[in-house]
Protein backbone atom coordinates (compact mmCIF):
# COMPACT_ATOMS: atom_id res chain seq x y z
CA UNK A 1 0.00 0.00 0.00
CA UNK A 2 1.27 3.23 -0.55
CA UNK A 3 1.40 6.58 1.89
CA UNK A 4 0.98 10.00 1.03
CA UNK A 5 3.17 11.87 3.15
CA UNK A 6 4.62 15.35 3.31
CA UNK A 7 7.79 14.16 0.74
CA UNK A 8 5.46 12.49 -1.46
CA UNK A 9 4.39 8.89 -1.50
CA UNK A 10 5.81 6.19 0.56
CA UNK A 11 5.60 2.25 0.83
CA UNK A 12 3.45 1.45 3.80
CA UNK A 13 6.01 -1.23 5.55
CA UNK A 14 5.47 -3.05 8.76
CA UNK A 15 8.37 -4.59 10.64
CA UNK A 16 5.91 -6.85 12.58
CA UNK A 17 4.33 -9.28 10.54
CA UNK A 18 1.17 -9.62 13.03
CA UNK A 19 0.81 -5.59 12.59
CA UNK A 20 0.21 -6.22 8.85
CA UNK A 21 -1.94 -9.22 9.70
CA UNK A 22 -3.83 -6.92 11.74
CA UNK A 23 -4.29 -4.38 9.14
CA UNK A 24 -5.40 -7.05 6.01
CA UNK A 25 -7.86 -8.40 9.29
CA UNK A 26 -9.23 -4.95 9.76
CA UNK A 27 -9.57 -4.18 6.03
CA UNK A 28 -11.49 -7.69 5.06
CA UNK A 29 -13.93 -6.66 8.61
CA UNK A 30 -14.92 -3.45 6.45
CA UNK A 31 -14.78 -5.08 2.83
CA UNK A 32 -11.17 -4.58 1.60
CA UNK A 33 -9.13 -6.62 0.08
CA UNK A 34 -5.15 -6.24 0.81
CA UNK A 35 -2.12 -8.17 0.54
CA UNK A 36 1.01 -8.71 2.45
CA UNK A 37 4.22 -8.97 0.42
CA UNK A 38 7.84 -9.01 1.41
CA UNK A 39 9.55 -6.28 0.70
CA UNK A 40 12.28 -7.94 -1.08
CA UNK A 41 9.56 -9.65 -3.31
CA UNK A 42 9.13 -6.13 -3.97
CA UNK A 43 10.55 -4.32 -6.77
CA UNK A 44 13.22 -2.00 -5.35
CA UNK A 45 12.01 1.03 -7.51
CA UNK A 46 8.65 1.21 -5.76
CA UNK A 47 11.13 3.13 -2.66
CA UNK A 48 12.87 5.29 -4.88
CA UNK A 49 11.79 8.67 -3.64
CA UNK A 50 10.65 11.89 -6.20
CA UNK A 51 14.52 12.68 -7.05
CA UNK A 52 15.95 8.99 -7.15
CA UNK A 53 18.50 9.47 -5.43
CA UNK A 54 16.51 7.97 -1.94
CA UNK A 55 14.45 4.91 -0.89
CA UNK A 56 11.41 6.02 1.09
CA UNK A 57 9.38 4.16 3.31
CA UNK A 58 6.19 4.50 5.81
CA UNK A 59 6.71 2.55 8.74
CA UNK A 60 3.98 1.49 11.06
CA UNK A 61 4.90 1.87 14.84
CA UNK A 62 1.77 1.43 16.54
CA UNK A 63 -1.94 1.94 16.16
CA UNK A 64 -3.38 5.26 17.09
CA UNK A 65 -5.45 5.18 20.71
CA UNK A 66 -7.80 6.74 22.79
CA UNK A 67 -7.54 5.65 26.80
CA UNK A 68 -8.02 1.52 26.23
CA UNK A 69 -9.37 1.78 22.87
CA UNK A 70 -7.97 1.34 19.12
CA UNK A 71 -9.43 4.15 16.80
CA UNK A 72 -10.49 3.92 13.21
CA UNK A 73 -10.97 6.78 10.52
CA UNK A 74 -14.38 7.48 8.93
CA UNK A 75 -13.66 4.72 6.66
CA UNK A 76 -13.28 2.18 9.35
CA UNK A 77 -9.31 1.31 8.54
CA UNK A 78 -7.33 1.57 11.61
CA UNK A 79 -5.55 4.41 12.70
CA UNK A 80 -1.77 3.94 12.11
CA UNK A 81 1.17 5.84 13.61
CA UNK A 82 4.02 5.71 11.18
CA UNK A 83 7.72 6.85 10.80
CA UNK A 84 8.74 7.93 7.56
CA UNK A 85 12.03 6.92 6.84
CA UNK A 86 14.15 8.58 4.06
CA UNK A 87 17.70 6.44 3.42
CA UNK A 88 20.26 7.39 0.77
CA UNK A 89 20.45 4.83 -1.71
CA UNK A 90 22.80 3.80 -5.07
CA UNK A 91 22.55 0.45 -7.00
CA UNK A 92 20.84 -2.03 -6.41
CA UNK A 93 17.58 -0.55 -4.89
CA UNK A 94 17.69 -2.41 -1.01
CA UNK A 95 16.14 -1.12 2.04
CA UNK A 96 18.65 -1.31 4.80
CA UNK A 97 17.48 0.75 7.91
CA UNK A 98 19.82 2.18 9.55
CA UNK A 99 20.09 1.47 13.74
CA UNK A 100 18.93 4.73 14.24
CA UNK A 101 15.90 4.31 12.35
CA UNK A 102 15.40 1.71 15.03
CA UNK A 103 14.63 3.75 18.07
CA UNK A 104 11.60 5.10 17.90
CA UNK A 105 10.08 1.49 17.67
CA UNK A 106 12.03 0.54 20.39
CA UNK A 107 11.13 3.95 22.40
CA UNK A 108 7.78 2.54 21.59
CA UNK A 109 8.02 -0.77 22.77
CA UNK A 110 10.59 -0.20 25.78
CA UNK A 111 7.31 2.22 26.96
CA UNK A 112 4.72 -0.59 26.37
CA UNK A 113 7.09 -3.00 28.16
CA UNK A 114 7.63 -5.19 25.43
CA UNK A 115 11.34 -4.89 25.35
CA UNK A 116 11.86 -8.73 23.79
CA UNK A 117 10.08 -6.78 20.36
CA UNK A 118 12.97 -8.07 17.87
CA UNK A 119 12.88 -11.61 19.01
CA UNK A 120 9.35 -11.85 19.00
CA UNK A 121 9.01 -10.84 15.21
CA UNK A 122 11.60 -13.14 14.07
CA UNK A 123 9.56 -15.55 15.91
CA UNK A 124 6.80 -14.48 14.28
CA UNK A 125 8.30 -14.53 10.60
CA UNK A 126 8.85 -18.19 10.99
CA UNK A 127 5.37 -18.45 11.69
CA UNK A 128 2.52 -19.59 8.86
CA UNK A 129 0.15 -16.81 7.42
CA UNK A 130 -2.87 -19.13 9.19
CA UNK A 131 -1.25 -18.70 12.62
CA UNK A 132 -0.95 -15.02 11.94
CA UNK A 133 -4.38 -14.48 10.74
CA UNK A 134 -6.00 -16.38 14.09
CA UNK A 135 -3.37 -14.27 16.51
CA UNK A 136 -4.54 -11.18 14.55
CA UNK A 137 -8.35 -11.90 14.78
CA UNK A 138 -8.27 -12.61 18.62
CA UNK A 139 -6.71 -9.38 18.65
CA UNK A 140 -9.23 -7.30 16.75
CA UNK A 141 -11.63 -9.25 18.75
CA UNK A 142 -9.91 -8.63 22.58
CA UNK A 143 -9.97 -4.46 21.55
CA UNK A 144 -12.67 -2.12 21.73
CA UNK A 145 -12.57 0.00 18.08
CA UNK A 146 -14.05 3.23 17.99
CA UNK A 147 -13.96 5.97 15.27
CA UNK A 148 -12.05 8.74 15.85
CA UNK A 149 -9.42 11.24 14.25
CA UNK A 150 -5.77 11.77 14.77
CA UNK A 151 -6.87 14.54 17.58
CA UNK A 152 -8.80 12.33 19.58
CA UNK A 153 -5.75 9.91 19.77
CA UNK A 154 -4.30 9.86 23.42
CA UNK A 155 -1.04 7.24 22.44
CA UNK A 156 -0.09 4.22 21.03
CA UNK A 157 -1.83 0.62 20.72
CA UNK A 158 0.94 -2.49 21.08
CA UNK A 159 -0.53 -5.97 20.47
CA UNK A 160 1.71 -8.64 22.40
CA UNK A 161 1.14 -12.09 20.71
CA UNK A 162 3.13 -13.51 23.54
CA UNK A 163 0.43 -12.91 26.04
CA UNK A 164 -1.95 -12.21 23.82
CA UNK A 165 -2.94 -8.53 25.02
CA UNK A 166 -2.72 -5.14 23.81
CA UNK A 167 -0.55 -2.34 25.90
CA UNK A 168 -1.82 1.18 25.54
CA UNK A 169 1.03 3.98 25.78
CA UNK A 170 0.07 7.35 27.00
CA UNK A 171 1.31 10.51 25.08
CA UNK A 172 3.60 10.72 22.18
CA UNK A 173 6.28 8.73 21.27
Amino acid sequence: MRERTEHGGAVLCFLSPLDAMLEVERAEQIGRQLQIMRASDMDGSVFRDLDGLGLRASFHVGWLASGSKVLVGENGVLGRYTRDIHEWAGDPEFFELMPNSLEVFDDAYELAGLSAWHETNRRLQQGNEAQLREMAKKALDAVQIVKGQKDDCTGLALFDPEFMQWHFIKGEI
